[in-house]
């Protein structure tokens, strides 16, 4: 047959039947196949550059409807990776329209979780929602499919989940959604999509703030492997929440280390929205510093960016934070000239949150205003904003809440009437409340310490004690290591000077006198600002004795440490005596250490037992050696049972006929390696 001769319809089947009977002419689609597969491959990678070159070139060509399937899915991955979410959406589209046609419906969940993906961004949730249960119901009605394809579907549909929670603030939920994908991704070993669970699950703890030693650990874990499979969108991102959890924790250098690494790979992608959360961060941590000209700085250049993308919610925020860094430095007729522009900017917009900031902020400037009539103003805008049920504003309503304390601690010191300190009390306990719901643990912590010192102003020593516990327990707790360490400071010193508070009670003092020996100006700047510990000094204790006692106060355990001390010395007689008032008055009074002459008593129970550690020097490396010891009896079992044998036996413990345990209490209390 004459192909030349074929007209029309003819000549289009013939070439068909030559394409299926000659393979070597589909040599030029095959290697298009090839050319994907190559993209997705460097994508997984994170060499975006080079999957882009290649989509380009492949953007004219005549693809087969396989081809241009996968074509449109690499394309909306990529997009989403790096951040252009409206153009994801847009071929994730068309990709699922492709797959529809072409019956794949593996590719069909892609294609949906994507979309679903990309409006999560950009805030439609509903929508969103929507998707997933779409891609889910359609998963469950695959049954000849591979096992591995179909599980790899169900944790990307678990992960949007998360981060379906995540947006909507329900942190809990998005990591053990987060959690469940992780788990079958890590079964499956497909790293660049275990990376993606560890960095949310790190990222959901860190928001959640209730244990940033645990957001900690997946964040650094998402970080080594995003630098070993060089995920670039999950490094910048990660290194990002590396910054915000040293932020929350206080540990401002490493925080910035972190929010510069990634602040030019945000810039090299033009990410504009990261680019400006981004300086933001940086500028939040100069202000804790109390570096006023570098947080402005900074500000203002996160300010000209959310200008450009006309997001006034976002303005409103970055103006906010300017007018506070200025009101600080003192430079109010410039903070004026920024809040003129946010009272024009919440007289266009009728929103809630907008309006909120700018009251919060009127009241700010008006409280530095010298006049009574002024300050009376600020008063009463600031307890009209507490009295909002606006859910979102509650971070909102703690600013406004602190600064509201401030001004009544200011009234407080001018009158010296006992009567604004009652006035005040309900609202630290609101203040404490929204803190709480918010996860804002720094804060509670802080709060603690300034009714501590409020305590102090009535002599109420015991309750300024107790408070000074449950702050250093708080920030312990929540890894807030180099708060709990101020906060233990605080409660060492005011042990050493309680015969000086004691004596005050007897003394004709006014309140503002107190306020200053109790420097209840300093904490107030800690709760406002002021949150730079890195020039706290800090030292290891002395050891003198350790008792480990048995119900009763039986000593079944005891090493003493100090050449002053001795079993037959009346030091150790005298103390023996006093124990039994010690524990009584700590575990009563939910305290956790006593002095005892120069030395400083800390006591722990666990279980059945007590331990008893005497010591000179600073207590916060103290309890921590306590606490490492203790954990260590109670999770090891042979350890656990020597203890608990005592009651069958009435053996005291002897440390030279247990090599463990003496190898354990060397490395702690001798090498104090922690």
């Amino acid at each position: 047959m004459n192909e030349k001769k074929l007209l029309g319809k003819g000549k289009e089947f013939f070439k068909k039947l030559k394409e299926y009977f000659f393979p070597g002419s589909k040599h030029e689609i095959i290697s298009k196949s090839q050319e994907l597969n190559n993209a997705e491959k460097l994508m997984n990678e994170g060499k975006y550059d080079e999957v882009l070159s290649i989509l380009n070139n492949l953007e004219e060509v005549a693809l087969t409807p396989s081809d241009q399937l996968t074509f449109h899915l690499v394309k909306s991955s990529i997009l989403n990776k790096l951040g252009n979410y409206a153009e994801c959406y847009k071929f994730a589209e068309q990709a699922y329209q492709e797959s529809q046609s072409l019956k794949d419906s593996l590719l069909s969940i892609d294609a949906l979780n994507l979309m679903a993906w990309a409006l999560v961004w950009r805030g439609d949730l509903d929508k969103a929602q929507g998707f997933l249960t779409q891609s889910e119901d359609l998963l469950k009605s695959l049954t000849k499919e591979s096992p591995i394809e179909l599980e790899q579907r169900e944790a990307a549909i678990a992960f949007n989940k998360g981060g379906i929670s995540w947006f909507k603030g329900d942190m809990n939920q998005a990591i053990e959604y987060c959690k469940y994908s992780l788990n079958i991704r890590e079964k499956l070993g497909i790293k660049h999509e275990i990376v993606e669970s560890l960095y949310l699950i790190g990222q959901s703890n860190s928001f959640l703030k209730s244990d940033l030693d645990k957001a900690l650990e997946y964040a650094e874990r998402c970080q080594v492997l995003a630098e070993e499979i060089n995920h670039q969108q999950m490094i910048s991102f990660n290194l990002l929440n590396l910054g915000l959890i040293y932020n929350l924790k206080g540990e401002f250098e490493k925080a910035l280390i972190y929010y510069e690494t990634c602040l030019p790979i945000f810039e090299k992608n033009n990410n504009i929205q990261w680019i400006s959360a981004t300086l933001t961060n940086i500028s939040v941590v100069y202000f804790h510093q109390g570096k006023f000209d570098l947080a402005f700085k900074y500000f203002e250049k996160s300010l000209n960016i959310s200008r450009e993308t006309g997001n006034n919610w976002f303005i409103a925020i970055g103006l906010c934070n300017i007018i506070e860094v200025l009101r600080l430095k003192g430079d109010i007729d410039q903070a004026q000239k920024y809040f003129e522009e946010l009272k024009q900017l919440n007289d266009q917009e009728d929103n809630k949150w907008i309006e909120t900031m700018y009251l919060i902020t009127k009241a700010q400037i008006l409280k530095e205003s010298p006049r009574i009539h002024d300050r009376a103003k600020a008063e009463e805008i600031l307890k009209q904003v507490i009295q909002r049920e606006i859910i979102p504003n509650l971070d909102l309503n703690m600013g406004a809440m602190i600064n509201l304390c401030e001004l009544l601690l200011d009234e407080l010191r001018i009158t010296n009437d006992i009567g604004v300190l009652d006035d005040l009390k309900p609202y630290i306990k609101q203040l404490l409340d929204i803190a709480e719901k918010t996860n804002s643990f720094w804060v509670i912590a802080e709060t603690y310490l300034l009714q501590a010192k409020l305590a102090l102003l009535t002599s109420d020593l015991k309750g300024a004690r107790k408070l000074l516990t449950q702050a250093q327990q708080i920030a312990e707790k929540q890894g807030m290591h180099r708060l709990a360490m101020k906060i233990s400071i605080e409660h060492d010193n005011l042990l050493k000077e309680l015969s000086k508070w004691e004596n005050l009670k007897e003394q004709e003092m006014t309140l503002s006198e107190r306020m200053e020996l109790a420097q209840i100006d300093d904490q107030m700047k800690s709760l406002l600002w002021d949150r730079d510990l890195s020039s706290l000094e800090h030292s290891d204790e002395d050891p003198v004795l350790i008792l480990i006692l048995a119900e009763g106060g039986v000593t079944i355990f005891s090493h003493i440490f100090s050449k002053d001390w001795s079993y037959e010395d009346d030091l150790v007689g005298g103390f023996l005596s006093a124990l039994n008032s010690f524990s009584s008055e700590l575990f009563s009074e939910g305290l956790d250490r006593a002095k005892f002459g120069q030395h400083t008593v800390l006591m722990k129970p666990f279980e059945s037992f007590s331990m008893c550690y005497v010591f000179k020097g600073q207590s916060y490396f103290a309890q921590k050696k306590i606490n490492r010891f203790i954990e260590s009896i109670l999770t090891t079992e042979k350890f656990k049972d020597l203890f608990n044998s005592f009651y069958k036996t009435h053996q005291t413990i002897e440390l030279k006929e247990n090599p463990p345990l003496k190898l354990l209490f060397t490395d702690i209390f001798i090498h104090k390696n922690l």
